[in-house]
């Protein structure tokens, strides 16, 4: 009994060691580019801009994961051949399709509501951000100009639209920024 109680439990452990590994939490690190807006407004000590910026950071880091996961189940595939991407828990069978779906539904729905916590702005942000790279993923990826012509204005444009969003959040003082006193401050 005890045996099958040990087996049960490494195989619970494992599940979630492949879950984690399909979110691909090592590659949040690219999402850093969300806390400078907090660094470069001087605010970094201020509780409610640190929330604010943890908040989209995780935003961010979650529909990445998602976007990793789509990406996966349609490239699973071709990984399968693949050295290195074989061994990935979709392609491997570690995590089945089914299974992979529900945890990107779930990790997206997360990801959206930290976004709407911060404000509407940023939600849509995500969205877009989410949409375009869904699509890459579902097949522009494949037409070759078309990824160069869309894929990297779109997410260009969303770093310079986050940057601005997230300074509204935290500068407390709109004199010190008199260029976005017009669009980002209350009047």
């Amino acid at each position: 009994m005890k045996q099958v109680e040990a087996e049960n439990s490494a195989k619970e452990r494992n599940k979630v060691l492949v879950y984690l590994s399909v979110l691909r939490p090592g590659q949040w690190v690219k999402n850093g580019f969300v806390w400078a807006p907090l660094l470069f407004s001087g605010q970094f000590n201020q509780w409610e801009s640190f929330v604010i910026t943890i908040k989209a950071f995780f935003s961010f880091c979650l529909i990445s994961s998602t976007i990793y996961i789509i990406n996966d189940l349609c490239d699973r595939r071709e990984d399968r051949q693949h050295p290195v991407k074989r061994f990935r828990a979709i392609a491997s069978g570690a995590l089945r399709g089914r299974e992979a779906l529900l945890l990107s539904g779930a990790v997206m729905i997360l990801s959206l509501f930290l976004g709407w916590q911060v404000n509407m702005r940023l939600l849509a942000i995500v969205i877009v951000y989410a949409i375009v790279n869904i699509a890459y993923s579902l097949g522009i990826k494949h037409v070759a100009i078309l990824d160069v012509m869309v894929i990297y204005p779109v997410l260009k444009s969303i770093v310079i639209l986050l940057r601005f969003i997230l300074l509204k959040k935290t500068i407390t003082n709109c004199n010190t920024y008199p260029n976005l006193h017009n669009n980002f401050c209350a009047h």
